[in-house]
């Protein structure tokens, strides 16, 4: 609802289509520019809109391929693929295409790296899969952990000053240097991510060292510059770069940089938040922009490449680039749905009067399909599906946290993640997902799964479900949460129906207080004590009596 359906397909089509330059080799710039890239953090993201059992099967496969051909024994990752000649540093020997970037060395392919993989697990849930990433994970953040010469928690790059004429990210013929903010911000996204992973995988010690390895990353990006960080005081924003003498470079309000900052998770206090948002949306509005641009301002000359980035905007300095778009929408989904929304339909109304998501950025066809094809990850999938739909596919659920506007009320999604069929009912403050038999609402997000005849509800962003039902045979049960607090201690209210008759349940809530006695009641009326085992769990049988709502509570006390 309230958005163009017909633009959101088309934009799929053309990445699914464009991506794929060969078994192995998926990507966003894609087979017009012959070239793939592996420094792009969105890459297994794609897969959140194609939403494919295929594409999510080929980009397993390319990862697997990148993890036996573009990673040396050292970590290091290699950029891009290439399907021709000329792209590569002198001397370099190419493996199956798989090269670094002759204006510099790209050190967000190792973050990139491991945040797709760690994305992908999300996809897939193939712990055996993610075993065989483990020890490449591990030696590819070990590589620019390494690079921390001075242990303040900031990761350097291999240059020490813009003066080299080397890039060092994405935004690679910027130079960027020494302690780069693009690239820690993303380091401390891949190593928050990839400590989960090693959890799951059962590495305590190592997810342990990674969360604070983030931690103290984090803590020195935002200290202000004067005292060895990040954020600018004066022009309220996050810099781009220091170089090792210790001067600040791009104060001239980098978007990819604040962006992760705040769509990463490094910038929690409320008024830098607040503070660059609100500057960014303002700029926007005066310049009249559809969609933002890399920098607000110019960088000084010798701090990029002057042939391909003056006069001001111009490519890296201040173009339009898309791909960054799904940041942009994660920080301002939380904090101002409309505006997200804004920049959504901005996009999806020049995809219908062009054909494109934007139209007249390049002579050259091949600049302009790789402009263009990673934006549509921002724009269709991770925008629309995830960030204000709300629809993220987790490793062992279907996780919903949804920003609405009212103008999306009404909205209904058919979704496939894991060879289960969700049907998914949207509108400000009520949210529904149904999977085989089971449905499961709530005024607040929540996570669900299905599996036989189980049922699992989690409790808003809880990896851990809070409450499993499973049913005796096939009939339908439709659970609606009425509260449902973090706190161990407080009341858990809910009710359940079914439009079969006698249908017989079992029910284990998890996440409670060890080894203490709970009340339970049912419409209103107590019914039993229950007494928690010392992982914090109760159980307890009943029976539904056909169509009639069944109100629960359970609450600590006899």
């Amino acid at each position: 609802m309230g958005l163009d359906n017909g633009a959101i397909r088309e934009i799929c089509h053309t990445i699914a289509r464009i991506g794929a330059i060969d078994e192995f080799i998926l990507g966003s710039n894609g087979y017009y520019s012959d070239v793939a890239v592996l420094h792009e953090p969105w890459l297994a993201q794609l897969g959140l809109a194609i939403n494919d059992t295929n594409y999510c099967r080929a980009f397993s496969d390319t990862l697997d391929f990148q993890r036996q051909h573009a990673i040396g024994s050292d970590g290091r990752v290699k950029s891009r693929w290439a399907g021709r000649p000329g792209d590569e540093l002198c001397g370099q020997l190419r493996s199956e295409g798989l090269l670094r970037m002759p204006v510099g060395l790209a050190d967000d392919a190792q973050t990139s790296w491991v945040i797709n993989v760690a994305e992908q697990f999300d996809f897939t849930g193939d712990r055996s899969w993610l075993a065989r990433q483990k020890a490449t994970c591990e030696n590819v953040l070990d590589y620019l952990l390494r690079r921390d010469t001075d242990g303040n928690g900031l990761v350097k790059m291999m240059t020490d000053s813009h003066l080299e004429a080397q890039g060092s990210d994405w935004i690679d013929v910027v130079w960027a240097a020494y302690e780069n903010a693009l690239v820690n911000a993303q380091m401390y996204w891949a190593l928050s991510r990839w400590a989960e992973c090693e959890e799951l995988l059962g590495d305590g010690p190592q997810a342990a060292r990674y969360r604070e390895a983030a931690g103290k990353l984090k803590r020195r990006f935002n200290l202000s510059t004067t005292e060895g960080g990040f954020w600018d005081a004066q022009h309220q924003c996050y810099a781009y770069w220091r170089d090792k003498d210790g001067s600040v470079h791009g104060t001239n309000l980098v978007v990819p940089v604040n962006f992760s900052a705040i769509g990463y998770g490094l910038c929690d206090e409320p008024g830098r938040r607040t503070a660059i948002l609100d500057q960014i949306e303002n700029l926007m509005r005066q310049e009249d922009l559809f969609f933002w641009p890399l920098c607000f301002f110019s960088y000084a000359q010798d701090e990029g490449h002057a042939e391909v980035n003056w006069p001001f905007p111009k490519y890296e300095n201040g173009d339009l680039f898309l791909a960054w778009g799904e940041l942009g929408t994660r920080a301002y989904a939380a904090q101002n749905p409309p505006l997200a929304l804004k920049y959504v339909k901005n996009v999806l109304a020049n995809t219908r009067k062009t054909g494109w998501p934007f139209s007249g950025i390049a002579a050259d066809p091949n600049r302009a399909m790789a402009m263009i094809s990673s934006p549509t990850t921002a724009v269709s999938s991770s925008v629309c599906i995830a960030n204000l739909y709300g629809v993220q596919p987790k490793y062992n659920r279907l996780y919903l946290e949804p920003h609405l506007t009212r103008e999306l009320n009404g909205t209904h999604l058919n979704y496939g993640h894991r060879g289960k069929e969700y049907h998914i009912d949207l509108s400000v403050g009520d949210y529904a997902a149904t999977v085989d038999k089971f449905k499961v609402r709530s005024r607040k997000p929540f996570g669900v799964n299905v599996d036989g005849h189980t049922m699992e509800y989690f409790n808003q962003s809880n990896r851990t479900a809070a409450l499993a039902i499973t049913t005796s045979s096939a009939e339908s049960l439709e659970l609606t949460i009425d509260s449902w607090p973090e706190a161990v201690a407080e009341k858990r209210s809910w009710s359940e129906s079914s439009r079969n008759s006698g249908v017989n349940a079992r029910h284990v809530i998890s996440n409670l207080a060890p080894n203490t006695v709970y009340r339970m009641s049912r419409n209103g009326v107590s019914t039993k004590s229950l007494r928690s085992d010392g992982s914090g769990r109760v159980k307890f049988d009943c029976r539904l009596a056909g169509s009639v709502t069944q109100k629960f509570e359970l609450a600590v006390g006899q």
